[in-house]
């Protein structure tokens, strides 16, 4: 009875925590969706805004075993390769998140971006550090701490509308910045921008979601993704649990036969 209780309470508060992190979900990129052959990274959040590429040159490819699960990622090689969003993402209050392993010459590759004066989420290629700009104009805030070019991270940022926000790496907060800086035009790419020099992101991302919300929980959506791309799948746990049994049983004849 007391198991069946707290079986119960835990499927309930994972419920709640899952409604809690999914509340203004409007793109979700996970790259298990993306197929390279046809160039659609299809979005699970229920807004059917996929990414999309019809130029096989520049299609980013689809990597597998990445991360430390087995998870692939897609990569993208800082020169040509892009998606475009099937829809516009007009926001102005925002959570961005990404699980992202930028390369070391990453060319400040924008995560996410658009037209002049769109929400550029972005990575610095002088120090590996996580910048939001207003594409093609001001930066608007810049974290504190260079991302790992060896190890994926959980990055995500936050902008309140007609306000400031802030950073954070890896489950702690990296900086905040202020500002009433607002967005002309939407973001519609994923891994570049589309005007002057065209930056472009270099290196893997296993995913991408975007929230118009500015109180949703963002450590459970990053715990989320960590257990997406860190912890084993079910199937691994089942291959461990056959090999413990296996050995229990093997040593359990062994005893017998003293």
């Amino acid at each position: 009875m007391r198991y069946c209780k707290t079986l119960v309470t835990s499927i309930v508060v994972f419920v709640l925590l899952s409604a809690y992190a999914s509340a203004g979900l409007i793109l979700e990129l996970k790259a298990a969706n993306y197929n390279p052959a046809t160039g659609v990274w299809t979005d699970t959040s229920g807004m059917n805004n996929h990414a999309t590429q019809s130029n096989l040159s520049y299609r980013p490819a689809l990597v597998p075993n990445m991360t430390l699960n087995g998870s692939p990622a897609l990569y993208f090689d800082g020169v040509n390769d892009y998606l475009q969003l099937t829809n516009n993402i007009s926001i102005e209050g925002f959570t961005i998140f990404a699980y992202v392993r930028p390369a070391a010459d990453t060319d400040y590759g924008a995560i996410v971006g658009g037209g002049v004066g769109c929400p550029e989420y972005r990575i610095n290629k002088n120090t590996l550090i996580q910048d939001l700009g207003k594409g093609g104009q001001a930066g608007v805030g810049s974290s504190m701490t260079g991302l790992s070019t060896t190890e994926f991270s959980v990055i995500d940022v936050r902008k309140i509308a007609g306000g400031g926000g802030s950073f954070r790496l890896n489950f702690a907060d990296d900086g905040s910045f202020g500002g009433t800086i607002t967005f002309s035009s939407p973001i519609n790419q994923i891994g570049r921008v589309s005007f002057g020099s065209q930056d472009r992101f270099k290196g893997y991302i296993c995913e991408i979601r975007i929230y118009n919300d500015v109180t949703v929980d963002r450590l459970a959506v990053e715990q989320d993704i960590w257990n997406t791309y860190v912890i084993p799948e079910p199937s691994t746990y089942a291959l461990l649990a056959c090999g413990l049994i296996s050995l229990l049983c093997y040593a359990w004849k062994a005893r017998r036969r003293r």
